[in-house]
């Protein structure tokens, strides 16, 4: 599936996609700094991980229809994120925080004091779901 974790500034991700048992892409960008600064990160289904971006880019109409995998995270450079269900229901929690299949073993590591991009290198090394390149962006706080 995917790992993705942040520290509510800096965002790092995966690039593995996989459909069945054949790796489709190994640096596919899973996280997307948007024009305001924030940046979001997808787990899921790819035509889901779209369907939100282009959602939450075009001012959050109608929510799409999701696969029920779907977790998404936005960070805009404070110590909390927002997280969105497979309805785009959000949440604001604290960080860190991690989504994916190798999410346990990246919030174990960044709770060990590493960074958002070595955690997910963690979890990539264990998770038969997560690999290739990772990507790591900073979300730029309208606040500074």
């Amino acid at each position: 599936m995917t790992t993705i974790a942040t520290d509510g500034v800096t965002m790092a991700a995966d690039g593995l996609v996989t459909a069945e048992h054949i790796v489709e892409a190994t640096a596919y960008r899973k996280v997307e700094q948007l024009e305001d600064g924030r940046v979001v990160g997808c787990a899921g289904v790819l035509t889901s991980c779209e369907a939100f971006r282009n959602w939450l880019r075009d001012g959050q109409g109608d929510p799409p229809e999701l696969d029920e995998e779907f977790t998404a995270i936005v960070a805009d450079g404070t110590r909390e994120v927002v997280v969105y269900d497979q309805k785009c229901r959000a949440l604001r929690l604290p960080v860190p925080y991690a989504a994916g299949s190798g999410a346990h073993l990246a919030l174990g590591a960044m709770l060990a004091g590493k960074c958002p991009t070595e955690a997910v290198q963690i979890a990539c090394d264990r998770d038969v779901f997560s690999g290739g390149t990772i990507l790591t962006l900073k979300a730029e706080s309208s606040t500074s």
